[in-house]
């Protein structure tokens, strides 16, 4: 996929949002993505929202690969207590900003198939917390929930809706470096993707 500059907000695309937290089974959720130019990657912006009363906190980590039973984490954001899950809305959610200020993954483009994947601590009973998503026309990522034990079940039909901000090799500006290219097939976003 070419590199693009989208001027559209991409966040207006989300088309549902995805319950999850970090229970069994599905402790993670994680989005592909690939991009031509090696950069450091400063942030990523996602949709968040919560269900009922849920409290914790959020971080966003960058995986190089996706290997059954284990992680492999390239960075993750500088602090894990920056996105409380008690100050979200309901849905349809609000921008969320994951910061790596101090460990910068540093991605080495060449459309390398690398992973965003949102974490949380434990949010508990039955509360959850919301993260955009929309329907899957973007091939060159892949929208999965991961297990306690780094089981990928794989979800086809949706993708997650973001932004993802650094510093292109050889810049010294942050910059949007890509946005997840979503059309919402729906007039307003809706709930309920579980």
């Amino acid at each position: 996929m070419a590199e693009e500059k989208l001027t559209e907000n991409v966040f207006a695309n989300q088309a549902f949002m995805w319950d999850w937290k970090c229970i069994a089974p599905n402790f993670y959720i994680m989005q592909g993505f690939k991009y031509a130019s090696a950069a450091t990657i400063t942030k990523v912006v996602v949709t968040m929202a919560k269900k009922g009363t849920a409290a914790g906190y959020v971080w966003a980590e960058i995986w190089d690969s996706k290997v059954a039973g284990s992680s492999h984490i390239s960075g993750n954001s500088s602090d894990q207590t920056e996105n409380d899950v008690s100050a979200y809305g309901a849905a349809p959610g609000e921008q969320v900003t994951c910061n790596f200020n101090i460990n910068r993954p540093v991605y080495p483009g060449a459309l390398a198939q690398w992973y965003i994947v949102l974490a949380s601590d434990d949010v508990v009973g039955g509360d959850y917390i919301l993260t955009g998503v929309g329907v899957n026309d973007y091939a060159d990522g892949s929208f999965s929930l991961i297990s306690g034990a780094f089981v990928y079940n794989d979800k086809a039909a949706f993708d997650m809706v973001f932004e993802l901000h650094g510093i292109v090799d050889g810049g010294d500006t942050e910059e949007l470096l890509f946005a997840s290219p979503f059309k919402n097939p729906f007039n307003t976003p809706i709930q309920g993707a579980t």
